[in-house]
This record gives C-alpha cells, sequence and structure tokens, in this order.
C-alpha cells in the first residue's frame, strides 16, 4: 500500500507531522489522515504528490490540499485545457496545482512552495481491520509511501500521532 509521498527533486521528501484518527465500525477502521511538509529551504520548492502507488486494500478519497491555511480547489477538467491554465498561472508567478492520473493513481504538481510555508495533504480513508482473536482487532495501517525504487519508503516522521475509537 501507499499512503502518498511527496518528492523534491525526485527526492522523497519526509513529513513533518502525520496525524492519523479513525474509529473501527463494524470490519473496517475509517478516518482521516493528514500530513504536513514544511520548506525548511531558502528557495521556492516544487512539489510532486503521488497517491495510489501500490497501492491494496485501503481507499483514500476527499483529498484536500493547502498551503499555510489556504486551500486549493481541486476540479477535473481536460487534461490540455488544465496544462493550459497551470502553466500561465505558473508564469504569473501565481500559486496553481496540476494533476493527471487514471482511476487507481495520480500526481500532483505543487511549484512555487516559498521558505517556511507550510504544505498540507490529507485524504479520508477505509481500510479493512481482522479479528485475529476474541476481543482482539488487527488494523494494519501502512506506513509506507510510493518510491520510484520498486519497493515502498518506510515513512520517516518525528511528529506521528495515531488515535482511534472504537464503536
Amino acid at each position: 500500500m501507499a499512503l502518498f509521498s511527496a518528492k523534491v527533486d525526485y527526492r522523497i521528501e519526509n513529513p513533518k507531522t502525520t496525524k492519523i484518527d479513525g474509529e473501527v465500525n463494524g470490519s473496517y477502521f475509517s478516518g482521516r489522515i493528514e500530513m504536513t511538509y514544511l520548506n525548511e529551504t531558502k528557495d521556492l520548492k516544487k512539489y510532486t504528490i503521488s497517491i495510489g502507488e501500490n497501492s491494496s486494500n485501503i481507499c483514500l478519497h476527499d483529498f484536500n490540499i493547502k498551503i499555510d491555511k489556504n486551500p486549493f480547489i481541486i476540479k477535473i477538467m481536460e487534461k490540455e485545457e488544465a496544462r493550459k491554465i497551470f502553466k500561465n498561472k505558473i508564469r504569473d508567478n501565481e500559486q496553481a496545482v496540476f494533476g493527471e492520473g487514471s482511476d487507481s493513481y495520480t500526481t500532483i504538481e505543487i511549484p512555487n512552495v516559498l521558505p517556511n510555508q507550510v504544505l498540507t495533504i490529507s485524504a479520508e480513508f477505509e481500510i479493512p481491520v481482522s479479528f485475529p482473536s476474541k476481543n482482539t482487532i488487527g488494523v494494519i495501517f501502512p506506513l509506507t509511501c510510493p518510491s520510484d525504487y520498486g519497493d515502498p519508503t518506510i515513512l520517516k516522521c518525528s511528529d506521528f500521532h495515531f488515535s482511534s475509537k472504537f464503536s
């Protein structure tokens, strides 16, 4: 499985914070995952977000992308029209997002992230749980990110929060 990953210059960028909040309800664990990335350099950064690569049995949906507290509006449009709008916005030094993909995989480009700006990516999710024994619920939440090198990369994050409610 893959959560989603951020790359800068073709390198996996580890998140500054990761929060997973959910609830076990019946045979599913559902909730929200949020990852933040901080541009700690003195230069503009271009992030490439990968979603769904190497995915297995997790369903990610209702994505939100923000820079600082400013949300991006995500629209589905014809690729060439979207690319033209994106290029015009970037040429004018405005913030813009461009993504393309299929039913199971998407990449999103987010250029012009200023120094000290925080990029936040969040999504709702559902994942099945197991019941290995009486009064035991198994939640296997993947802590890997998509990688261009075959095997997924293990998530590295010093500010990680995981919480769950049980119905």
